[in-house]
């Protein structure tokens, strides 16, 4: 009688993990996130202006979102209303909700012309998680972010001008160091607190406000900064302030639901960049180099480009890209969590099938 209980639980628990799907991961405000595309973004926070489309934000419990103090330059006076719940952006939403701000928090340090800052927002009253609205979890302040990190950024494709709802969409990212973004942006400052992201077959000037930047640890995306500054030209880099410094003062400032923080290990480092000037008679050379990181996934290489500007004596400035190929990339089979449900589904079966050959040769017996 015990070993059929036991035949019957293990087939109970193999039916389960045989079940068809991506795998959903909870968060520790008992949310969860899917394992899709960040397209479906149900933290995505909408915020209108006098109705029209301003900017985005994030939420990260049932009262809060984070995004710039751009977003909502008045607080209480329902100029400002933000939209959640939005999970096509082509057609009707029956399940978003609306809701206007009461309170914000923002923690600003003055850099040169512009600010470095993180803002949060109070809506109006707490919403509930649905598969439409979720929270996201927040990098924590032991989270380490190398070069060439794959990330995810949100750009307008119609520009900076003319910003809709439809024109909105993720594109794929990557980390650049900070020494190497100092040089790019130059003379443009920055601080620890910041991260440069170089985006993928999108203009900096596509950029969008109070947009964050994601990345996946385990099967769950994770918020590691908002957009900050598009560059100096709409060829380099884009800064992002990184939440992760702000973990205690995110603790010390939000009343209610607790936001959930998750650390990021980004394998790689920063320390193989050189910026240099070399001064002869009759002209300037400044070159820029940078090596990329390496991973254990060893797949098809892809080229990194490495620039070089050079200016002579009359003011003429002529730039050069080489290219390099890295040794490995991340794409191989374990890079994603969708592909290793396959080898769950095997191995369940598996499992199972041996069982019931036990089962039945004991029970001959």
């Amino acid at each position: 009688m015990d070993l059929q209980q036991l035949g019957c639980r293990f087939t109970l628990l193999t039916l389960l993990l045989c079940s068809g799907g991506p795998p959903v991961v909870a968060t520790g405000n008992s949310t969860f996130v899917d394992n899709g595309s960040p397209e479906t973004s149900p933290w995505m926070v909408y915020f209108y202006i006098n109705s029209e489309l301003k900017c985005v934000g994030s939420l990260i419990t049932d009262q809060w979102v984070l995004a710039e103090r751009f977003c909502s330059p008045r607080i209480g006076d329902n100029s400002t209303e933000v939209v959640l719940g939005i999970q096509n952006r082509l057609s009707d939403n029956p399940n978003a909700v609306k809701r206007n701000l009461v309170d914000s928090a923002c923690n600003s340090e003055s850099i040169q012309a512009r600010v470095s800052e993180i803002c949060f927002f109070k809506l109006s009253s707490p919403v509930s998680f649905t598969n439409d609205i979720q929270a996201i979890p927040l990098a924590s302040n032991m989270s380490t972010f190398y070069n060439n990190t794959s990330i995810w950024g949100s750009v307008f494709e119609t520009g900076y001008t003319n910003q809709t709802f439809e024109s909105l969409r993720e594109v794929k990212a990557s980390i650049v160091s900070n020494d190497q973004c100092k040089f790019l942006n130059q003379p443009i400052k920055m601080v620890e607190r910041e991260r440069c992201v170089q985006l993928e077959g999108s203009s900096p000037c596509q950029t969008v406000e109070g947009s964050p930047l994601l990345t996946k640890v385990r099967c769950q995306w994770v918020l590691l900064g908002i957009h900050n500054f598009m560059s100096v030209s709409c060829t380099g880099p884009v800064i992002f302030t990184s939440v992760s410094p702000y973990q205690e003062w995110i603790h010390k400032t939000i009343s209610g639901m607790r936001p959930t923080f998750v650390t990021v290990d980004s394998t790689g480092s920063d320390k193989n960049f050189t910026c240099s000037t070399e001064i002869s008679a009759g002209s300037t050379s400044t070159t820029a180099t940078a090596n990329t990181m390496t991973t254990t996934a060893n797949t098809t290489p892809t080229t990194t480009p490495t620039t070089t500007t050079t200016m002579d004596s009359t003011g003429t400035t002529t730039t050069t890209t080489t290219t390099r190929t890295p040794t490995t990339t991340d794409d191989s089979i374990f890079s994603g969590c969708d592909n290793l449900i396959h080898f769950l589904h095997f191995f369940s079966l598996c499992s199972l099938a041996l069982f019931l050959h036990v089962l039945f040769d004991s029970s001959e017996m």
